[in-house]
């Protein structure tokens, strides 16, 4: 689900999960114009075992979030079925 954000506020933290392509290049999109410069963006996706139909792993989101502007930082479950990202601007771009 994809809301709409009034007056393209500026956030610390925002966490966005996603199961398809289409899904990361929406939501990373929006979710990184709305990201404050020293802000962290979480992406969860699916974990294999899950019975969560997926497109992605965690070598793609990496890949994703590094080949559009930011940097990982962290990998790690979120719980039995999601495991998560943790980007942030590069230091030169804060």
């Amino acid at each position: 689900m994809i809301y709409e954000i009034i007056n393209k506020q500026q956030f610390e933290f925002i966490h966005i999960f996603v199961k398809t392509v289409k899904e990361l290049d929406s939501l990373y999109k929006i979710a990184k114009s709305n990201l404050k410069k020293n802000g962290v963006l979480w992406i969860s996706w699916p974990k294999k075992p899950s019975k969560i139909e997926t497109e992605l792993d965690k070598f793609m989101i990496m890949k994703y979030g590094l080949n559009n502007g930011l940097v990982d930082t962290k990998v790690t479950s979120i719980d039995k079925n999601w495991s998560g990202h943790k980007f942030v601007y590069r230091l030169k771009d804060r």
